[in-house]
């Protein structure tokens, strides 16, 4: 049981100590128990709490969090900023909020309300019931579906045991989980407590377009580096390095500290795409001069773990991602936090690869975003998923702000959905930091045209402005290769300046 939900919490405003000492000893005994404003607090010891109180306000921080574009690292301070910003003016504390990268949830009991929040993609998976029952706040799923004794049933329970969906979908539609009492929260959303509904608070102002400059990448490099040398001056770290673009701007960010960190790759069951990986990773370490690190990981060696992790995962995700885990929690290196190189995906056009421009009709919206998703046989079940997730979170709406439809749902679901989950498979190992997890940062990746995303020109431009030698070996590129792709960057081509 030294995994079971493992770096995990609970919210709630009844106790649910009887259900944390039915855990067993290692959670009875080690997560913490505290009552912060109206609200039980527990949590795995792993787990960083803070909280801050003015007058009878509170304002309570689960996880890690900095800001990079201010360079403050002080986590105390940050949410004292958060709270006072909260009690004056509501623009302000979101525009400062935008500037936050981290792994986190935000709990605020202020001025006659309380909400909940999380980080700018939603990389912390935050989970809730029914809004009108009691609601708790989880890291999981399945502890809140064990304290209500909620059930998989219908739809979902097809769904999840089928041999499409556990071969390469392994997240649920919309905000879907797999019991219909729970939902996860999306990223640029929060929950309002006391009203009990979902509101979305980002988008606030049009995007605006803007050409690659020296000021822009001037910019962006300082916040990458300000992101990699205050987590360095906190944490002890290890920075995962692949063949691609975003790690290689990971490992570039990393220039003055880089002496303090662990660079590694791994390859999984002899995976070509991680063989290629390690190769290009090799390269590019011996000319940074770094410590390399390399994981051979055969998968059947490590299944000791599975039965824990199809509960801490609500028997959703694929044992092969439980198999990786128990691997890497093997081989890491103990007492690190894990810096990774994924959300930047988010600009560079994941979904404008593969599907041409939609026209913004809200009726189409579902049946678009449910394509996507791509689960054929249960095309029903995953249009009133989408049908849902466009009303909860007024998605519709993003259009108006110069966002385009593809970018943000790549954010908001692939992401928030997708991403968190594979995340928490990872949380027997170590804590995870993404240092493009930035809503400012975002905003600024996404100012630039669409075939420059595309072609992830701005990303190449940083890397020659941090640390220009990286570029001396191949990136693995996202350039379009197929013809279906490359008669798809021809029609955004001719369609983007009409189009967000």
């Amino acid at each position: 049981m030294e995994f079971l939900f493992k770096r995990g919490f609970i919210i709630s405003q009844n106790r649910q100590d009887k259900y944390l000492d039915s855990l067993g000893k290692n959670i009875k005994t080690r997560w913490l128990r505290k009552k912060i404003g109206s609200y039980y607090y527990y949590n795995d010891p792993d787990v960083e709490i803070l909280s801050y109180k003015e007058n009878n306000n509170f304002i309570t921080l689960l996880g890690t969090l900095i800001d990079p574009v201010n360079n403050a690292g002080d986590s105390e301070k940050i949410i004292e900023n958060l709270l006072s910003f909260f009690l004056k003016n509501e623009t302000d504390f979101f525009n400062y909020l935008d500037y936050l990268s981290g792994r986190f949830l935000l709990l605020i009991e202020a001025d006659n309300k309380k909400i909940v929040l999380h980080d700018a993609s939603g990389i912390n998976a935050v989970f809730y019931n029914d809004l009108d029952d009691e609601v708790i706040i989880s890291s999981h799923t399945q502890i809140i579906a064990e304290i209500k004794n909620y059930k998989i049933t219908g739809e979902r329970e097809k769904l999840i045991n089928s041999k499409e969906f556990k071969s390469k979908t392994c997240y649920m539609p919309g905000l879907f989980t797999p019991y219909k009492e729970i939902s996860i929260l999306s990223p640029n959303t929060l929950i309002e407590l006391n009203e009990k509904k979902i509101k979305r608070f980002f988008p606030r102002e049009r995007l605006k377009k803007q050409k690659i400059n020296e000021k822009l990448i001037k910019e962006i490099s300082n916040i990458l580096s300000n992101t990699i040398e205050l987590l360095a001056k906190k944490y002890k770290l290890a920075v995962s390095l692949t063949g691609g673009i975003d790690s290689r701007m990971t490992l570039a960010s990393s220039k003055k500290v880089k002496d303090k960190i662990i660079y590694f790759t791994y390859t999984f069951d002899n995976d070509k795409g991680h063989n290629e990986d390690i190769e290009l990773a090799s390269k590019v370490s011996e000319i940074a001069g770094i410590r390399h690190e390399k994981y051979f990981i055969e998968s059947e060696k490590y299944t000791d773990y599975l039965k824990t992790f199809n509960r801490n995962s609500a028997y959703l995700r694929s044992e092969n991602q439980g198999k990786l885990a128990y691997a890497i929690f093997q081989k890491f290196p103990k007492g690190r936090m894990h810096v990774k190189s994924t959300v930047s995906e988010i600009a560079e056009g994941f979904y404008l690869r593969h599907y041409p421009p939609i026209m913004p009709f809200k009726f189409l919206l579902k049946y678009i975003l449910s394509s996507v998703y791509r689960t054929n046989k249960f095309s029903g079940f995953t249009h009133q998923a989408f049908k849902e997730f466009i009303k909860k979170t007024d998605f519709s709406k993003i259009i108006k702000y110069n966002y385009n439809y593809y970018d943000m749902f790549y954010w908001e679901h692939r992401n928030g959905c997708w991403q968190s989950l594979q995340n928490q498979d990872f949380n027997i190992v170590h804590d995870i930091f993404i240092i493009y997890n930035n809503r400012y940062l975002l905003k600024k990746l996404l100012s630039v045209s669409i075939n420059n995303r595309i072609e992830c020109t701005l990303q190449f431009a940083l890397v020659k402005h941090m640390w220009k030698e990286l570029l001396n070996v191949r990136v693995n590129s996202w350039a379009p290769n197929t013809l279906r792709q490359k008669i798809t960057k021809i029609i955004w081509a001719l369609f983007s300046p009409f189009l967000p």
